[in-house]
């Protein structure tokens, strides 16, 4: 396993925090220097990651199932198509428009989870204790370092495709448009994310630790469009705090 150092965008940390700009006043910035010292020194970053083929599953048999499982569900009704893929040599299906979307030129998949470890929480736990807005920012840092580790650990994949001639999708994450967020224990069953990285999730489908993450990479013999940026193709713009404020997740 390749090791990856924690990289904490100050930009991206103050987006979390619902700061406009990058101009803080000196207690903030003191803070902000404060948690990135701290994080530097607890994190202990890992990963796990699994490539598989996929399978396009048809809608009629998507329908049957959902309709079996949730008889009252209303997506089950008929009244809109359901497709999915489905990872093979796994127990996961990614339903819903959004991995379709993603995965529609691909015929793999790089399913992954990456963890900063529970020591940081454990740090973001003592400093409510001590400073509530000081331990607000270190989680807000430490949501930026997961992400970092992600990044380098995309590029890396990306770089040894490329290599091969097979380009990759954006990485998507359950939670994303309409791919449920209780996907979550059955990628870490079968990555043995617990086994392998110590990530687990609770019965509330939180992740444990909580600066962890979980996603989706597809694998294509021809280059792939940037789907998730902009606000116009995010599923989630009609709700965005960000554009509430009048900025958006990008800058």
């Amino acid at each position: 396993m390749k090791k990856y150092n924690i990289k904490v965008n100050r930009a991206e940390a103050l987006r979390y925090l619902g700061y406009r700009g990058n101009a803080v006043d000196g207690v903030v910035e003191s803070q902000l220097a404060d948690a990135v010292s701290t994080l530097e020194r607890v994190s202990e970053p890992s990963y796990i990651y699994k490539t598989c083929d996929i399978e396009l599953i048809p809608a009629g048999i998507v329908q049957k199932a959902v309709k079996s499982a949730f008889p009252a569900n209303p997506t089950a009704s008929g009244k809109e198509e359901l497709q999915a893929v489905a990872l093979k040599g796994t127990s996961v299906v990614l339903t819903g428009k959004s991995a379709v979307t993603m995965l529609s030129e691909c015929s793999r998949c790089i399913m992954m989870a990456v963890t900063i470890g529970r020591r940081v929480d454990q740090a973001i736990h003592r400093a409510q204790v001590a400073d509530m807005s000081g331990a607000v920012i270190m989680d807000s840092c430490a949501s930026s370092a997961v992400e970092s580790i992600c990044d380098q650990l995309q590029n890396d994949i990306e770089a040894d495709y490329m290599s091969r001639g097979l380009y990759i999708t954006d990485r998507f994450s359950p939670g994303y448009g309409d791919l449920p967020i209780d996907l979550q224990p059955v990628i870490c069953r079968a990555l043995s994310a617990d086994k392998m990285i110590g990530l687990t999730i609770t019965s509330g489908m939180l992740m444990m630790p909580t600066k962890s993450v979980t996603a989706f990479i597809g694998i294509s013999d021809r280059p792939q469009p940037k789907r998730l940026t902009g606000c116009a193709n995010c599923t989630m713009k009609k709700y965005c705090r960000y554009r509430k404020a009048g900025v958006t997740c990008a800058g």
